[in-house]
């Protein structure tokens, strides 16, 4: 939010963040919000949703349901900092 010039961040702990919307940024793409476009690296599968489908296709044709989930909680649990 606070990157994002459509709002007023009133509070944010690490926990919830309070805001009021003060213009509509709506007409930009969400690929484009400045804190995506810093973080792309880290957000780069979502903009590709069919190739993280087939990715996670393939996953499950070579590994089956139960590895594949476990290799995907492992995978965000990493990108969001609680599993090395």
């Amino acid at each position: 939010m606070h990157s994002d010039p459509g709002w007023n961040v009133d509070l944010m702990t690490n926990r919830v963040a309070f805001g009021i919307k003060i213009s509509d940024t709506i007409d930009n793409e969400w690929t484009s919000q400045p804190f995506v476009a810093r973080n792309i690296d880290k957000f780069a599968s979502f903009a590709r949703p069919l190739a993280t489908a087939q990715i996670a296709m393939d996953m499950l044709e070579m590994h089956g349901a139960r590895e594949t989930g476990k290799r995907i909680l492992g995978s965000i649990l990493r990108r969001v900092g609680l599993q090395r």
